[in-house]
């Protein structure tokens, strides 16, 4: 079998937009994503769609019916399926030179350094606040950029972490500059209602910082955030903690 070109092949449309030696720059790269739910899916889709040639994917939980609304890797088929399992199936669909390791594990403070280091970037989709603290401190002891992404009911918002920035901090979490409690970030969970149209904007809106960390463009930097909530007029807009 040739072959053929970025310029004939998958990525041809990418070609313009971004050109080839940026294009094998991110078939390069490694990004880690923790969640593969109605946030994650869609950036991890989006990735491998880019181009994107390496992953590292967490998730310790299985695809459920309540999924279907939102989540672009549920469907009939993979319900009861892992969903880092999932995803890494799925990226061999659309681009067989994929390389995807499956983390099919909860995140936690012995394991977190574990799973981003050696990334060039890290997303946080998690909905789980204590995962969250500890992807965020390992992403920062190990210099690599933490790309936060929630979203719950019609609202949602991303940014980026990086250098000097806290996340706890600036997120008013009772663990900044303390040890990590799950007890105390209990009431931080962001599990619940949430329409199928935010999760994946938000997604997107992740993949794309992501994507602009990778080739040196311009991002959202924390306390700013990228917000989205379909009862404002303006719909996406920029927000400062």
């Amino acid at each position: 079998m040739v072959r053929r070109k970025y310029s004939q092949g998958a990525f041809f449309r990418n070609i313009g937009a971004i050109n080839e030696l940026q294009q094998r720059k991110l078939g390069k790269a490694t990004v880690c994503i923790a969640g593969l739910g109605g946030i994650g899916g869609i950036a991890f889709e989006l990735l491998v769609r880019s181009g994107v040639g390496k992953f590292r994917v967490a998730d310790w939980d299985f695809f459920e019916e309540t999924n279907l609304n939102r989540q672009v890797l549920a469907e009939i088929g993979t319900l009861g399926e892992n969903k880092a399992k999932v995803a890494a199936s799925f990226a061999k669909k659309v681009n067989e030179k994929a390389k995807v390791s499956v983390f099919a594990r909860a995140i936690n403070g012995k394991n977190a350094k574990e799973f981003v280091h050696g990334s060039a970037v890290v997303l946080d989709c998690t909905d789980n606040a204590y995962a969250r603290v500890c992807i965020a401190r390992a992403c920062k002891k190990v210099k690599v950029p933490y790309v936060f992404c929630s979203a719950l009911g019609t609202y949602g918002m991303c940014s980026v972490f990086g250098g000097k920035t806290d996340f706890e901090r600036v997120m008013k979490l009772p663990t900044a500059g303390g040890k990590i409690s799950n007890r105390a970030l209990s009431k931080y969970q962001s599990c619940g209602s949430i329409l199928g149209v935010v999760s994946n904007t938000i997604g997107a809106l992740g993949a794309m910082q992501a994507l602009n960390l990778l080739l040196g463009w311009p991002v959202v930097h924390a306390p700013d955030f990228l917000a989205v909530d379909t009862k404002e007029p303006g719909l996406i807009f920029k927000k400062r903690l």
